[in-house]
């Protein structure tokens, strides 16, 4: 649990910052603001959750497909993560045999997947 002096507060804009929120941090807090004409309060509860998928899982592919030469081929693969995900399309650097998975193989695409 941050100790209260491990707790800030940003007077300029009435913020309380959490550094390093842990589970022993959830709960409730209370904003408080008064003067001679009263009180008001505001309670904000906190939950503390783990990055659940921190490893990229794949939620959707598109199937195989034999086309003829000329035609366009169109593929896809859905990603879920918590976080942000690299995609990248390679395929291998020579195309001298079919299913051909293993070996060297040379980027095509890339895309950065941010959250």
């Amino acid at each position: 649990m941050a100790t209260l002096d491990q707790y800030r507060e940003r007077p300029d804009r009435q913020d309380l910052i959490i550094p390093a929120l842990s589970y022993s941090d959830e709960g409730n807090f209370t904003c408080v603001a008064s003067n001679p004409y009263g009180e008001i309060r505001h309670t904000f509860r906190v939950e503390v959750q783990r990055y659940l998928q921190d490893r990229p899982r794949l939620v959707e592919t598109s199937r195989n497909a034999t086309v003829m030469e000329g035609m366009s081929a169109e593929f896809s693969c859905r990603f879920s993560s918590d976080l942000a995900v690299m995609v990248h399309w390679v395929r291998p650097k020579t195309p001298s045999g079919r299913d051909q998975d293993e070996g060297e193989q040379v980027r095509i695409f890339k895309w950065l997947l941010c959250k």
